[in-house]
């Protein structure tokens, strides 16, 4: 069935697992921001497929063996991704 976040908080950021009877998996991040700060000066991500840059998706689709950079827009701030392992890397990684 389906499963309600109420009013959200930020506790409630991180990443949700779906996983069907059959054994099929997916995930979803979810970020719940506190920071209006951050609704002045919006962060789109940006990512680098094959030679192509893109942004603002949510969701990216690749294949294995496709090359893939990930960066942020404004190109003036600095940022840091957090990969799945939970390391830290700096822009354009």
């Amino acid at each position: 069935g389906d499963y309600n976040l109420g009013v959200t908080s930020t506790s409630q950021s991180g990443l949700y697992r779906f996983e069907s009877s059959l054994g099929c998996i997916k995930t979803l991040n979810v970020n719940i921001a506190d920071d209006y700060f951050c609704e002045l000066n919006p962060l789109t991500q940006e990512y680098k497929i094959n030679g192509e840059w893109q942004s603002g998706e949510e969701v990216i689709n690749v294949n294995q063996g496709d090359e893939v950079i990930l960066s942020a827009l404004p190109n003036e701030v600095d940022v840091t991704i957090t990969l799945p392992d939970g390391s830290q890397v700096g822009d354009n990684y």
